[in-house]
């Protein structure tokens, strides 16, 4: 990506260019010359459009469906753009060298950029290289596929350059297949031999024995190092190349490229491109920029390093919208990420952001859901109802007064602005009173929280004498939730904190049973009159509580036999504790809460209207439409050979739902004991796992009609999954590398 000045956040990258050089690009040498001249245009309108333009338009316009930025490590890079602001700030670049492969559908630019904080300025207040690597499929246009970039004092560009040709695969052997598979698994072998050479003898053991001649090294701080031994003498101690995290190669076979992230936290981010030749896979381009030092220093710079929470009024029916400021309170150290300051997940329906008043840079965002989400969708609001419901959002601490903004996702599922205020932080009318003692205790502590996944359990309706009683829930069911993949295998990832909240009764309310408990963070049944449905609605009541602990999630357990619970992402997931299916509730729900995945099932009956006609696509990650099967959401997970959209037997599996929903219906009816219930919901257990076990292509990852709450339109990943049923089936890949993915954002 092309980089900022190191006085702006490296997390926030999106800025206004303007070219350096606006010169038609000169002629450039067969082999491959209108090839070649295809992609030098392609980066030149690139910026042409950049600077025309803006900023995001260019970059929605230029990079792939895919394509992959770096903010400061690699993430995906539409969404990132999508969510950014239009910027003042002009940046240039001039590609300086060119590449491109025999098959002519993959290759390389990089040049130097210069970054203006203002439009009029004579001098850069910044400069650098930026490496892109494109891709193309027929006759379709140039497309980014990876951007990433590095500083160093400012250079004119130099005369473009070709890079030296690949040897295509097949041309050695006119009888050798010339599929590109082979030659991938080859290109990725080779960078892992290289990094090997790097982890026992350092850039001279790994340079010396796979750098090509031509090697191109980039780093901050310093000039390209051009040639292998000018690469081994620039680059001093680096930590070994990290896990690939994604790769690519053209079809003929003769260039690739591999991107990812090195170090435990991690400390740097890389893009190596490799050229194929005569003696085998040999590296042309060696990039890798510092994450933690740069990105640190941002947070250091902007914020205090203490937590800001701000608490809103959320008012308005399906179609109406309000928001109202409460207070502005400031409580403990901020235990998110200090380094990942934005959201690249395009998770939630909401997004906070935080932005510098004076450079309109968002220094921070974060996406979540809320409750009044949910009420928009109930049939009260869409009867025009209007509800007033508690929320509010946590950010860091900003160093100076900031716009708050709040955006919202529309039909289109885009982020536009809802609702913004300026907030200063110096202002008397920042709550800073001591945040109230608390009997905090823990139950795992793995490292400092700004590393870690900081899990806080609460209880709701445990007596003072039943203080025992919650501890072992904490501490069982906790435990149970770290037995479930991938949080078993990443459970040194997490803090795992609880305090204490003894009640004045024992219980929670459940109104429909006209039972009703002031329990102290005002956990219920029957939320928007649904049956099992556990919320609180109360949310500073929990937030005050919660405030004596770092904590990025929150498990309210809920001292009750009734089956129930709740989750949302970004919020807080809720589980009774007493219930036989306790350890299913708290996987199940803190799924929803922790990685935003979305519920599978569709038989339930559940209180929430649905839109009619084609459905639009859920941003939930393991849920999909389905409008473009071949290009499945998750279609890197999909299992060779299995048919999209995967057949399964659901005639049979919606028939003996509905009974199984009839039996159910009759018992509560009747007044049936909670035991009653449960023999069902063990009878259908034993059933469904069985009859989905059975299928054809269970454990497999295809596409499944019927998911969130619709029997059609939309699809699952797997025939069978923790958010599908309460089968012992686990998490599916897809919702497992979600998680993993939410895991990441956080410790990473």
């Amino acid at each position: 990506m092309r980089r900022p000045d190191r006085a702006v956040a490296v997390s926030s990258l999106m800025l206004s260019v303007l070219l350096l050089s606006t010169a038609a690009a000169p002629a450039v040498a067969e082999p491959g010359g209108e090839v070649l001249r295809s992609l030098v245009d392609a980066e030149r309108s690139f910026a042409h459009a950049a600077a025309d333009e803006s900023t995001r338009a260019a970059f929605l316009r230029y990079l792939a469906p895919d394509g992959i930025v770096f903010a400061p490590g690699p993430v995906a890079g539409r969404p990132l753009w999508d969510a950014r602001q239009e910027r003042p700030s002009l940046l240039g670049w001039e590609p300086e060298e060119v590449a491109v492969s025999a098959a002519g559908d993959l290759g390389y630019t990089f040049g130097p950029w210069e970054f203006r904080a203002a439009r009029d300025a004579t001098e850069p207040d910044a400069a650098g290289h930026y490496i892109s690597v494109w891709r193309r499929s027929g006759d379709e246009p140039w497309r980014v596929a990876v951007d990433i970039g590095v500083t160093h004092d400012a250079v004119a560009p130099g005369a473009l350059t070709v890079a030296p040709a690949g040897l295509a695969a097949g041309t050695e052997d006119p009888d050798a297949a010339a599929a590109a598979a082979p030659t991938l698994v080859a290109a990725l072998a080779a960078d892992a031999a290289f990094a090997a050479a790097w982890g026992h003898g350092g850039p001279a053991a790994a340079y010396g024995g796979w750098a090509a001649g031509d090697l191109c090294a980039f780093r901050s701080a310093a000039r390209p190092a051009r040639g292998r031994d000018a690469a081994i003498e620039r680059i001093g101690a680096e930590p070994a190349p990290g896990a690939v995290a994604g790769s690519g190669i053209a079809a003929s076979g003769d260039l690739a490229y591999v991107y990812g992230a090195s170090g435990d936290r991690p400390d740097s981010a890389f893009l190596r491109v490799w050229r194929r030749t005569a003696d085998g896979w040999r590296l042309a381009v060696d990039v890798a920029e510092p994450i933690d030092a740069s990105a640190s220093s941002a947070f250091d710079r902007d914020f205090t390093g203490a937590t800001m929470r701000v608490d809103l009024y959320h008012s308005g029916t399906a179609t109406a919208e309000r928001i109202a400021l409460d207070r502005v309170r400031i409580e403990g150290p901020w235990p998110g990420s200090r380094t990942r300051l934005l959201d690249d997940s395009n998770l939630g329906k909401y997004l906070v952001e935080v932005v510098d008043l004076s450079t309109n840079l968002t220094l921070f965002s974060h996406g979540f859901d809320d409750i009044y989400g949910e009420w928009a969708e109930t049939p009260e609001a869409v009867a025009g109802t209007w509800r007033t419901i508690e929320e509010a959002v946590r950010v860091p601490e900003p160093r100076r007064p900031v716009q708050l903004r709040l955006r919202k996702r529309d039909a289109h599922a885009a982020f536009v602005e809802l609702w913004t205020t300026v907030i200063d932080p110096a202002s008397r009318f920042v709550d800073r009173a001591p945040v109230p003692p608390a009997d905090v205790w823990t139950i795992a502590e793995h490292g400092d929280p700004s590393v870690k996944v900081d899990l806080l359990v609460l209880g709701d309706g445990y007596a003072a004498e039943e203080m025992e009683r919650f501890h072992d829930d904490a501490r069982t069911l906790t435990d149970a939730l770290f037995e479930a993949e991938p949080f078993r295998s990443r459970r040194d990832d997490f803090n795992v904190r609880a305090i204490d909240t003894p009640a004045a009764q024992s219980g929670i309310s459940r109104p429909r049973a006209g039972v009703f408990r002031g329990s102290p963070l005002g956990a219920r049944y029957n939320t928007f009159d649904a049956e099992r449905y556990v919320m609180t609605l109360r949310d500073r009541a929990w937030r005050d509580v919660a405030a004596a602990a770092p904590y990025d999630v929150v498990l309210i357990l809920v001292n009750d036999r009734k089956y129930g619970g709740g989750g949302i992402y970004g919020l807080y997931s809720t589980a009774a504790a007493r219930s036989s299916y306790a350890t299913y509730l708290v996987i199940h729900e803190f799924g929803h809460h922790f990685a935003g995945l979305g519920d599978e099932y569709y038989t339930s009956p559940d209180v929430f209207e649905h839109p009619e006609g084609e459905l639009p696509e859920p941003v939930a990650p393991n849920v999909t439409a389905l409008h473009d099967p071949e290009h499945l959401k998750w279609a890197d997970l999909a299992t060779e050979g299995v048919p999209v959209p995967t057949p399964w037997n659901k005639q049979e599996y919606d028939r003996r739902s509905r009974e199984i929903q009839a039996r159910r219906a009759e018992l509560r009816a009747a007044g049936a004991a909670e035991e009653e219930l449960e023999k069902l919901f063990d009878e259908e257990r034993a059933e469904m796992t069985q009859l989905l076990g059975d299928e054809r292509y269970a454990g497999a990852v295809g596409a499944f009609e019927g998911a969130q709450y619709q029997p059609q339109g939309l699809y699952r990943p797997s025939a069978d999954c923790i958010m599908f049923t309460r089968d012992d089936v686990g998490f599916c890949a897809v919702c497992r590398r979600a998680i993993e993915r939410a895991i990441d954002r956080l410790t990473r």
